[in-house]
């Protein structure tokens, strides 16, 4: 439950669904929780659908279990995420593929601040991403983090950033972007790296 659907209001709500290790669900429309999946360590979700997130859809993982672990997402959508649609504490690859999402803050974070830090990697393949939004990938530099992206398409309205980097912490802080990349150029930074052509803008 929530007491509002924001982070605020829903910050302290217990995840809808819990996905113990090596466990999948498929074929699944979620209407409006507080916080949505939590996989505590690897999972599949195959074609999940939010109509609305009022936190996070997904969480990924265990930060305080620096074992890697693969995480999958094939297929699927999110609208209106009022914050972060993937975020990934534990150690390990997310791979996101054929995905879609309208309206969000960030598609994929890795954990910034409060877990503990790993280095993390994101793949993310044939997805579509209608705005607003922030950004797509949200990683911490400091820490290791890596991404590969192909074939994303982007549709007004804009979505800002397709990387943000960040000196990722253990403990509370105030996190800024230290460095970021509009979606249609080349990305070289220090974790966000991608070519240009592999965002698609429309």
């Amino acid at each position: 439950m929530y007491k509002s659907c924001d982070i605020k209001g829903s910050v302290g709500g217990k995840n809808i669904i819990e996905i113990e290790d090596g466990g999948s669900i498929s074929n699944l429309i979620i209407d409006v929780p507080a916080k949505g999946i939590w996989c505590k360590g690897r999972c599949t979700l195959t074609n999940v659908f939010f109509k609305r997130t009022c936190y996070h859809a997904v969480d990924f993982g265990n930060s305080l279990d620096g074992t890697p672990k693969l995480y999958q997402v094939i297929g699927g959508a999110v609208l209106n995420a009022v914050d972060k649609v993937f975020t990934q504490a534990g150690a390990g690859t997310t791979i996101i593929q054929n995905f879609c999402a309208q309206n969000f803050s960030k598609v994929y974070r890795s954990c910034g601040e409060l877990c503990s830090q790993h280095p993390r990697s994101i793949k993310m393949a044939n997805c579509k991403f209608k705005g607003p939004g922030l950004s797509l990938i949200s990683l911490n530099y400091n820490y290791g983090d890596t991404m590969y992206i192909n074939n994303i398409q982007l549709t007004y309205p804009r979505i800002f950033f397709g990387c943000q980097e960040y000196n990722g912490t253990r403990g509370r802080s105030t996190l800024k972007p230290e460095g970021q990349c509009l979606p249609q150029n080349e990305c070289r930074l220090r974790s966000c790296k991608y070519k240009k052509g592999s965002i698609i803008v429309k």
